[in-house]
């Protein structure tokens, strides 16, 4: 793998990185993304931020791209070894190891609808033209390692890029592109519209009462599922957020009865196939369910996936 020195972006008016990485494998993938764009209007880069979307839920972006050919947001996944997998779940394999996760490109379509319909809410800079719209925001995942290998194929592959082709799927017009280039007068509009929104430090330690909470582990369209650490005690646990505020009344106090009535079927309930709630408490986007961690838990639809089809069928023998 080739080394390149750290590289600290300055809050320039093109590139601004709102919150400094606190991992070495992120900061050299934005850096990687900065060495290869133009460095002039209309390419701007927002990088490292989070926004609280129409729907309550926390959301953190690695990068807002925009160039001549759109607007992106590029979710950054630096894995080494090989990636396959389908549209559904990736299978990451490296010096031996399976891991199974989330296709990221489904949660990073998900981030982007939420931020174009906050950007087109914003009233005060939209105002200045009749013309004045946000663009659509295309969803992107960038594999960062150097030495990765994207063994994903047919619609798990599209809108995933290495080193080789990012650049290409930034910046390249087909030959029967149909669609009017961006311009300065938009890169000015999106500029406006994000500080409007209130984009601002990704702020990766949020509290639910004495917890802080750090990674988000989960999410759908009613809650987020978040990794947090008792700021006295250290314990971990994993909260679940049902994202009541904002909502339609009648829609917010459905949600707040499911979180009371799955509280409530699973305190008392002890299984070692599933956790344990420990706690209900409130948070400021709704209500939040503390359960106890296990670091080596999997989500079922993931387990058998890595399990392997051969092994799927073992175990479906032995339980039907």
């Amino acid at each position: 793998m080739q080394a390149y020195p750290p590289m600290t972006p300055p809050m320039d008016k093109l590139w601004k990185q709102i919150t400094p990485s606190d991992f070495a494998w992120e900061q050299e993938g934005l850096d990687f993304l900065r060495r290869q764009l133009p460095d002039h209007e209309p390419y701007r880069v927002w990088a490292n931020f989070e926004f609280i979307a129409q729907d309550s839920s926390i959301n953190e972006v690695d990068a807002l791209v925009l160039t001549p050919k759109g607007l992106y947001l590029v979710e950054i996944k630096s894995h080494p070894g090989e990636i396959a997998g389908d549209a559904s779940s990736w299978v990451w394999t490296c010096d031996g190891r399976r891991r199974v996760f989330d296709n990221p490109r489904l949660l990073a379509d998900r981030k982007a609808k939420k931020l174009a319909s906050l950007l087109k809410a914003q009233r005060t800079a939209l105002a200045g033209s009749a013309k004045a719209r946000i663009p659509f925001i295309t969803a992107l995942v960038f594999l960062s390692a150097a030495d990765v290998v994207n063994r994903l194929q047919g619609p798990s592959r599209l809108q995933v890029f290495t080193r080789k082709n990012l650049l290409e799927a930034l910046t390249h017009f087909d030959a029967d592109w149909g669609h009017k280039k961006l311009d300065r007068p938009t890169s000015k509009l999106i500029a406006r519209a994000l500080e409007e929104a209130g984009i601002k430090e990704s702020l990766r330690a949020r509290r639910v009462g004495l917890y802080e909470l750090g990674e988000l582990l989960d999410e759908a369209d009613h809650f987020q599922d978040w990794l947090a650490t008792h700021s006295e005690t250290g314990i971990q646990r994993r909260i679940r957020i049902y994202l009541t505020r904002g909502k339609p009344e009648i829609e917010a106090q459905t949600l707040q009865k499911a979180a009371r009535l799955e509280f409530r079927l699973l305190e008392g309930l002890e299984h070692p196939g599933i956790l344990r709630a420990r706690d209900y408490q409130q948070h400021d986007q709704g209500p939040a369910l503390v359960y106890e961690h296990d670091p080596a838990a999997a989500r079922l639809d993931h387990y058998l996936v890595g399990l392997g089809s051969e092994r799927r069928l073992d175990t479906a023998d032995a339980w039907y």
